[in-house]
């Protein structure tokens, strides 16, 4: 008889600068933690950034600095705009 499967899953997510940034463990390595940043609008998801890092803390970081860059680019967008 095959002995018990043991699954471990380690995820956060949250929502920031508008964005929602997910970090999740990778199933390739114990030793990365893979991040996404999507932004929800009109019932789709936009991509916005993804990356990996070695420590959950970090992926949480970058994708968090991710997330405020979207907002500086839009909000330096909309200046613009008005300023033309």
């Amino acid at each position: 008889m095959p002995k018990r499967v043991r699954w471990t899953y380690t995820a956060a997510r949250t929502t920031a600068h508008g964005c929602t940034l997910t970090v999740t463990a990778t199933a390739a390595s114990s030793d990365s933690f893979a991040w996404v940043v999507t932004v929800v609008g009109d019932g789709a998801s936009e991509h916005i950034a993804n990356g990996v890092a070695s420590t959950m803390a970090m992926a949480m970081e970058q994708a968090e600095a991710a997330a405020r860059r979207r907002a500086e680019e839009i909000e330096e967008a909309s200046w613009q705009y008005t300023l033309f």
